[in-house]
Protein backbone atom coordinates (compact mmCIF):
# COMPACT_ATOMS: atom_id res chain seq x y z
CA UNK A 1 0.00 0.00 0.00
CA UNK A 2 3.23 2.28 0.73
CA UNK A 3 3.18 2.53 -3.50
CA UNK A 4 -0.41 4.75 -2.61
CA UNK A 5 2.03 7.60 -0.76
CA UNK A 6 5.19 7.54 -2.79
CA UNK A 7 4.03 11.10 -4.46
CA UNK A 8 2.97 12.23 -1.12
CA UNK A 9 6.49 10.87 0.59
CA UNK A 10 8.26 12.85 -2.53
CA UNK A 11 6.75 16.13 -1.85
CA UNK A 12 7.16 16.29 1.23
CA UNK A 13 10.80 15.24 0.86
CA UNK A 14 10.93 18.09 -1.28
CA UNK A 15 9.16 20.63 0.66
CA UNK A 16 11.52 19.68 3.79
CA UNK A 17 14.10 20.77 2.23
CA UNK A 18 12.77 24.28 1.17
CA UNK A 19 12.46 24.79 4.85
CA UNK A 20 14.62 27.94 5.94
CA UNK A 21 17.88 26.83 8.50
CA UNK A 22 18.23 27.87 11.77
CA UNK A 23 21.01 30.18 10.57
CA UNK A 24 18.14 32.19 8.13
CA UNK A 25 15.67 32.32 11.10
CA UNK A 26 18.44 34.28 12.98
CA UNK A 27 18.69 36.51 10.15
CA UNK A 28 15.40 37.47 9.99
CA UNK A 29 15.45 37.95 13.83
CA UNK A 30 18.06 40.65 13.28
CA UNK A 31 15.68 42.93 11.40
CA UNK A 32 14.22 45.45 13.72
CA UNK A 33 11.11 47.15 12.43
CA UNK A 34 8.34 44.99 10.49
CA UNK A 35 9.17 46.72 6.73
CA UNK A 36 12.58 45.15 7.72
CA UNK A 37 11.52 42.14 8.42
CA UNK A 38 9.10 42.09 5.48
CA UNK A 39 11.75 42.58 3.08
CA UNK A 40 14.04 40.23 4.81
CA UNK A 41 11.69 37.66 4.12
CA UNK A 42 11.13 38.33 0.59
CA UNK A 43 14.52 36.93 0.08
CA UNK A 44 13.73 33.38 1.45
CA UNK A 45 11.55 30.57 0.65
CA UNK A 46 8.99 32.00 3.26
CA UNK A 47 8.50 35.44 0.66
CA UNK A 48 4.86 33.50 -0.63
CA UNK A 49 3.66 33.71 2.51
CA UNK A 50 3.62 37.75 2.38
CA UNK A 51 3.00 38.54 -0.73
CA UNK A 52 -0.28 40.11 0.17
CA UNK A 53 1.88 42.35 3.61
CA UNK A 54 2.81 45.39 3.76
CA UNK A 55 4.54 47.60 6.50
CA UNK A 56 1.20 49.57 7.09
CA UNK A 57 -0.57 45.34 7.43
CA UNK A 58 -2.62 45.48 10.73
CA UNK A 59 -2.24 42.35 13.04
CA UNK A 60 -5.52 41.51 12.11
CA UNK A 61 -4.84 41.30 8.40
CA UNK A 62 -1.73 39.27 8.94
CA UNK A 63 -3.21 36.90 10.89
CA UNK A 64 -5.89 36.75 8.62
CA UNK A 65 -3.32 36.23 5.68
CA UNK A 66 -1.26 33.33 7.55
CA UNK A 67 -4.56 31.42 8.47
CA UNK A 68 -5.69 31.48 4.71
CA UNK A 69 -1.93 30.43 3.99
CA UNK A 70 -2.52 27.26 6.49
CA UNK A 71 -5.91 26.09 5.03
CA UNK A 72 -4.31 26.75 1.52
CA UNK A 73 -1.46 24.04 2.56
CA UNK A 74 -4.30 21.67 4.14
CA UNK A 75 -6.16 21.53 0.93
CA UNK A 76 -2.70 20.90 -1.19
CA UNK A 77 -1.64 18.49 0.54
CA UNK A 78 -4.86 16.58 0.54
CA UNK A 79 -4.26 15.88 -3.50
CA UNK A 80 -1.18 14.06 -2.62
CA UNK A 81 -3.17 11.43 -0.61
CA UNK A 82 -5.31 8.50 -1.42
CA UNK A 83 -9.25 9.40 -1.18
CA UNK A 84 -9.78 7.35 2.12
CA UNK A 85 -7.85 9.99 3.73
CA UNK A 86 -8.42 13.66 2.59
CA UNK A 87 -12.00 13.80 5.17
CA UNK A 88 -9.55 13.20 7.77
CA UNK A 89 -6.73 15.81 6.41
CA UNK A 90 -9.31 18.58 5.17
CA UNK A 91 -10.65 18.65 8.96
CA UNK A 92 -7.20 19.72 9.89
CA UNK A 93 -7.98 23.31 8.10
CA UNK A 94 -9.97 24.36 11.12
CA UNK A 95 -7.17 23.98 13.08
CA UNK A 96 -5.83 27.49 12.89
CA UNK A 97 -9.48 28.83 13.73
CA UNK A 98 -10.14 26.63 17.20
CA UNK A 99 -8.64 29.21 19.82
CA UNK A 100 -11.40 31.68 18.25
CA UNK A 101 -13.96 29.12 18.09
CA UNK A 102 -12.96 28.16 22.18
CA UNK A 103 -13.23 31.81 23.11
CA UNK A 104 -16.70 32.15 21.69
CA UNK A 105 -18.16 29.23 23.35
CA UNK A 106 -16.35 29.90 26.44
CA UNK A 107 -18.36 32.87 26.54
CA UNK A 108 -16.27 35.24 25.01
CA UNK A 109 -17.46 38.29 23.57
CA UNK A 110 -17.65 39.03 19.59
CA UNK A 111 -14.61 41.04 18.54
CA UNK A 112 -14.97 43.14 15.55
CA UNK A 113 -12.52 41.74 13.29
CA UNK A 114 -14.49 38.36 14.10
CA UNK A 115 -16.87 39.76 11.15
CA UNK A 116 -14.52 40.50 8.94
CA UNK A 117 -12.96 36.87 8.86
CA UNK A 118 -14.53 34.89 5.95
CA UNK A 119 -14.04 31.43 7.78
CA UNK A 120 -15.28 32.45 11.87
CA UNK A 121 -17.13 35.05 10.88
CA UNK A 122 -20.81 33.62 10.57
CA UNK A 123 -20.20 32.05 13.97
CA UNK A 124 -19.79 35.51 15.25
CA UNK A 125 -22.81 35.79 17.32
CA UNK A 126 -23.48 36.76 20.38
CA UNK A 127 -26.73 34.47 20.60
CA UNK A 128 -25.25 31.34 21.96
CA UNK A 129 -28.16 29.23 20.86
CA UNK A 130 -28.12 30.74 16.69
CA UNK A 131 -24.26 30.33 16.85
CA UNK A 132 -24.47 26.88 17.54
CA UNK A 133 -26.91 26.28 14.81
CA UNK A 134 -24.55 27.49 12.64
CA UNK A 135 -21.76 25.47 14.08
CA UNK A 136 -23.87 22.60 13.25
CA UNK A 137 -25.18 23.84 9.59
CA UNK A 138 -21.03 23.98 9.13
CA UNK A 139 -20.19 19.88 10.05
CA UNK A 140 -18.68 21.83 13.10
CA UNK A 141 -21.57 20.71 15.76
CA UNK A 142 -19.39 18.32 18.05
CA UNK A 143 -17.33 21.84 18.86
CA UNK A 144 -20.83 23.36 20.13
CA UNK A 145 -21.18 23.66 23.47
CA UNK A 146 -17.88 22.08 24.32
CA UNK A 147 -15.53 23.22 27.04
CA UNK A 148 -12.21 21.70 25.52
CA UNK A 149 -12.82 22.69 21.74
CA UNK A 150 -9.50 21.21 21.30
CA UNK A 151 -10.30 17.40 22.44
CA UNK A 152 -13.25 17.82 20.77
CA UNK A 153 -11.44 18.46 17.35
CA UNK A 154 -9.62 15.97 18.04
CA UNK A 155 -12.49 13.15 18.90
CA UNK A 156 -13.81 13.92 15.60
CA UNK A 157 -10.58 13.81 13.86
CA UNK A 158 -10.34 10.09 15.01
CA UNK A 159 -13.19 9.04 13.72
CA UNK A 160 -12.06 10.27 9.89
CA UNK A 161 -9.25 8.06 10.34
CA UNK A 162 -9.95 5.18 7.40
CA UNK A 163 -10.25 2.28 9.49
CA UNK A 164 -8.03 -0.92 8.84
CA UNK A 165 -5.09 1.35 8.01
CA UNK A 166 -1.66 0.44 8.55
CA UNK A 167 -0.75 3.58 9.09
CA UNK A 168 -2.99 4.52 11.82
CA UNK A 169 -0.91 3.44 14.99
CA UNK A 170 1.57 5.86 13.31
CA UNK A 171 -0.93 8.91 13.27
CA UNK A 172 -2.00 8.18 16.60
CA UNK A 173 1.21 8.54 18.22
CA UNK A 174 2.20 11.38 16.15
CA UNK A 175 -1.24 12.96 17.65
CA UNK A 176 -0.09 12.23 21.05
CA UNK A 177 3.31 14.16 20.46
CA UNK A 178 1.52 17.26 19.60
CA UNK A 179 -1.43 17.08 22.47
CA UNK A 180 1.69 16.47 24.75
CA UNK A 181 3.04 19.81 23.75
CA UNK A 182 0.09 21.76 23.25
CA UNK A 183 -0.63 21.12 27.01
CA UNK A 184 2.51 22.34 28.30
CA UNK A 185 2.19 24.70 30.71
CA UNK A 186 3.69 28.63 30.40
CA UNK A 187 5.59 30.70 33.06
CA UNK A 188 5.02 33.49 34.76
CA UNK A 189 6.03 36.07 31.76
CA UNK A 190 3.56 34.09 29.27
CA UNK A 191 6.22 32.65 27.55
CA UNK A 192 5.61 29.24 26.45
CA UNK A 193 7.87 26.61 27.64
CA UNK A 194 7.41 24.17 25.10
CA UNK A 195 9.88 21.33 23.46
CA UNK A 196 9.93 23.23 20.08
CA UNK A 197 13.38 21.77 18.48
CA UNK A 198 12.66 18.72 20.22
CA UNK A 199 8.66 18.28 17.78
CA UNK A 200 10.24 19.59 14.81
CA UNK A 201 13.12 17.27 14.92
CA UNK A 202 10.72 14.49 15.42
CA UNK A 203 8.64 15.31 12.70
CA UNK A 204 11.62 16.08 10.50
CA UNK A 205 12.93 12.27 11.42
CA UNK A 206 9.49 10.41 10.34
CA UNK A 207 10.06 12.03 6.83
CA UNK A 208 12.99 10.91 6.26
CA UNK A 209 11.88 7.37 7.66
CA UNK A 210 10.38 7.15 4.54
CA UNK A 211 7.22 5.40 5.96
CA UNK A 212 5.25 6.24 3.04
CA UNK A 213 2.03 6.31 5.23
CA UNK A 214 -0.31 9.21 6.05
CA UNK A 215 1.96 10.51 8.96
CA UNK A 216 4.10 11.65 6.44
CA UNK A 217 1.65 14.22 5.15
CA UNK A 218 0.90 14.80 9.06
CA UNK A 219 4.07 15.58 9.49
CA UNK A 220 4.71 17.76 6.24
CA UNK A 221 1.87 19.70 7.92
CA UNK A 222 3.54 19.98 11.54
CA UNK A 223 6.50 21.35 10.21
CA UNK A 224 4.09 24.26 8.19
CA UNK A 225 2.69 24.85 10.88
CA UNK A 226 5.59 25.54 13.08
CA UNK A 227 7.02 27.34 10.16
CA UNK A 228 4.31 30.16 10.21
CA UNK A 229 3.73 30.06 14.01
CA UNK A 230 7.26 31.47 14.49
CA UNK A 231 6.74 34.01 11.17
CA UNK A 232 3.76 34.70 13.03
CA UNK A 233 5.92 35.37 15.58
CA UNK A 234 8.34 37.41 13.67
CA UNK A 235 4.98 39.46 12.44
CA UNK A 236 3.25 40.43 15.29
CA UNK A 237 5.90 41.73 17.81
CA UNK A 238 6.99 44.23 15.25
CA UNK A 239 3.38 45.02 14.22
CA UNK A 240 2.29 45.39 17.65
CA UNK A 241 5.76 47.31 19.36
CA UNK A 242 7.28 48.81 15.99
CA UNK A 243 11.18 48.49 16.61
CA UNK A 244 11.45 45.12 17.59
CA UNK A 245 15.61 45.26 18.65
CA UNK A 246 14.80 49.33 20.18
CA UNK A 247 12.30 47.28 22.76
CA UNK A 248 14.17 43.75 22.95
Amino acid sequence: MTIEFAYAQARAQARLGERLTPAAWQLLESSGTLAQYLHAVRSTDLQNRIRSLTAASSPHSIERSLRRDWRTEVFAAMSWVPERWRPALAWTAWLCDLPTLAWLEQGGEVLPWMADDTQVGPFAIDDRTLRQRELIAAGLGMLAGNDDVPAAWRLRFETLWPAGDPGIPRVANLVDLVDNYRREPETGRGVLVRPAQAIEARAVRMIRCNFQEAVTVLCHLLLVALDLGRLRDGLMRRALFGDWLAVA
